[in-house]
């Protein structure tokens, strides 16, 4: 029988595993990977090594501002006048290092400026102190600028004082289409998540390859730390602030814009899936030709190395199974924020009053105020990441196809950067993100 005549699949089957494993590392280049396998080549001290990283860890920390900036300036618009602010909201203070400001102010739930009116400051949030209250009396600020000014325009326009009128608002426009229309940006939100968790793995298996058979000065205790933390941002941080994100995004969207609520949910989708993919985009842009092909050339070393090098825990399917479970997590909690957000805000865990961490755990003192809309939004999230990341580690722990990663740092250090990141760097946006710059 000659070669033509016999199964194709006997004689092509080498040839399709070349085509197959080719296609896995086509888009591999980003500046995540870039770093990783830069640091891990051959001959790289531990130096040099922790310094090709600090780019990716930048880069995640930046992509996590970014969206957390997004998601504060939806909920507290900056402003200048009290009617610069949707209707049930007024132009309180911002606080920044320098104290309380109003140039520029932010929006906040008028509920507050009666009570600041009134001083009684046991039932206000943390924020409204008596320096709150100087800032809004102020002998030079003009009148239409002032604490009493303030309280009369939310007694003229605030409708719903025990609720949030923009979520009432956002809720009436829920009907059937828009619902159909946010369900399916959510679905192709989400697979944009699940796509870049599988290319995280990818990299992930990748270090580890180039760790246990290339790098000869990789393996220093910093770089490895730092390597850890690099994962743990994108694995479980990037993908819950993303989430917070679009969900804040979603229910502020056609209260800020005016827009329709299908089309405010397509373009939150677009705007959040733009900063969460901005990884291969700017790799790109700013690396030459050389250093994209060190990244080819490493996937495909360890594409071409697999079954020799790693067995079955690079063939395992456990990551990418965990990848989709954290997937719909991250989507039905959004569709409890969505669909359920005034039900969720009955929950006192819900109501953490963020301007207080990290030094005292107190409730907002109401549970329908606009304020709290945006920690129920971040607690819930925190909560779903955090409890996710200790099932993740427990789970590859106890596995017997996972022996090693029960060994390695990311176990340790996932759980840990999950319940610190996202505090911090929310207390940085509050405390940073109404500075006015000249």
């Amino acid at each position: 029988m000659g070669k033509g005549e016999g199964d194709p699949d006997t004689y092509q089957s080498d040839y399709a595993e070349f085509i197959a494993t080719t296609q896995t590392s086509l888009d591999c280049v980003g500046v995540h990977t870039w770093s990783l396998c830069s640091s891990t080549r051959r001959g790289v001290r531990p130096i040099r090594a922790c310094v090709v990283l600090l780019p990716s860890a930048a880069l995640l920390i930046f992509q996590c501002l970014v969206l957390l900036a997004m998601s504060l300036q939806s909920f507290h618009p900056m402003c200048v006048h009290n009617e610069d602010c949707r209707v049930g909201m007024w132009c309180a203070p911002s606080k920044g290092p320098g104290g309380y400001s109003r140039e520029p102010g932010m929006c906040d739930d008028c509920r507050w400026a009666t009570g600041l009116s009134n001083q009684d400051f046991g039932k206000l949030p943390i924020r409204y102190r008596e320096d709150a209250y100087a800032a809004m009396t102020e002998p030079d600020l003009p009148l239409s600028e002032t604490l009493a000014s303030a309280v009369s325009y939310c007694a003229a326009l605030d409708t719903q004082p025990d609720r949030c009128d923009f979520i009432i608002n956002f809720r009436n426009q829920l009907t059937l289409g828009p619902l159909v229309v946010l369900l399916f940006v959510t679905s192709l939100f989400l697979m944009s998540l699940v796509s870049d968790m599988d290319k995280h793995t990818q990299a992930y298996n990748v270090y580890r390859h180039r760790l246990a058979n290339v790098a000869v000065a990789g393996k220093a205790t910093v770089c490895t730390l730092l390597a850890s933390l690099i994962f743990s941002l994108r694995r479980f941080i990037l993908p819950g602030i993303a989430t917070y994100a679009y969900a804040t995004l979603i229910l502020a969207g056609p209260a800020t814009s005016g827009r329709s609520l299908p089309l405010s949910a397509v373009l939150c989708g677009l705007v959040v899936g733009f900063v969460y993919n901005i990884d291969s985009l700017l790799a790109v842009t700013v690396l030459s030709e050389k250093a994209q092909a060190v990244v080819r050339e490493a996937f495909a070393d360890m594409e071409a190395n697999s079954e020799e090098r790693t067995g079955e825990l690079t063939r395992h399917q456990l990551p990418h199974f965990l990848n989709r479970l954290f997937a719909t997590c991250l989507g039905t909690l959004v569709l409890l924020e969505v669909l359920a957000t005034e039900t969720m805000l009955d929950v006192p865990i819900f109501r953490l009053d963020w301007d207080g961490l990290p030094l005292s755990w107190v409730a907002n003192p109401t549970p329908k105020s606009c304020t709290n809309v945006v920690t129920m939004l971040g607690t819930a999230t925190i909560l779903t990441v955090v409890f996710f990341t200790f099932g993740w580690s427990f789970v590859h722990y106890v596995s017997k196809t996972s022996a090693k990663w029960a060994t390695d740092l990311d176990a340790t250090v996932s759980p840990m950067v999950a319940l610190m990141t996202a505090p911090i760097l929310s207390y940085i946006i509050l405390h940073l993100g109404y500075v006015a710059f000249p």
